[in-house]
């Protein structure tokens, strides 16, 4: 026995429970553009709150732990040791036999030097020593505008005051 064939034309009315193609994606587009609407309409009214988190909640590394903590001291202090709006270079001098009083001598002229450079803000460190005694380090806060230039610049001038050996 075979199973009746329904031809689907705007000529015959559809079976029970059967409706024609274009019906079916009209109401497709209907469902879609209600999902679209609502979407809208939540965000329009959700969106300005996203906003106001930054109000109750807290992104400082610090809120979360004790005031008697040393990161906690440390990040309170912290604003006592910046000089402006400089990026710090690293200078470091090392030797294998040890710093010597005329490296020492060297790299505070160094130091010198570079406190009346006009690449570098105020505030250079002073001469810290390693514990092993093999190396010296002053930090220079380059002006944040000249970066690029004023590490080249610092490269140089370290380069072509240096003394054999270090």
């Amino acid at each position: 026995m075979s199973q009746p064939v329904h031809l689907l034309t705007s000529s015959q009315p559809a079976p029970h429970g059967v409706q024609p193609p274009a019906a079916g994606r009209r109401l497709l587009w209907v469902g879609m553009a209600l999902i679209t609407v609502t979407w809208l309409l939540i965000s329009g009214i959700g969106g300005p709150y996203f906003g106001k988190i930054s109000e109750v909640t807290s992104n400082d590394q610090t809120s979360f732990l004790p005031s008697s903590a040393p990161s906690t001291q440390v990040a309170k202090r912290l604003g006592e040791f910046r000089t402006g709006s400089g990026v710090p270079a690293i200078v470091i001098a090392t030797t294998e036999s040890g710093i010597s009083a005329a490296d020492r001598q060297w790299v505070s002229a160094l130091r010198e030097d570079l406190a009346d450079s006009p690449l570098t803000n105020r505030g250079i460190s002073p001469l810290i020593p390693s514990q092993d005694g093999l190396a010296l380090e002053i930090i220079v806060p380059l002006n944040a505008e000249t970066v690029e230039t004023g590490v080249e610049q610092l490269r140089e001038q370290v380069a072509a005051s240096a003394p054999a050996g270090l």
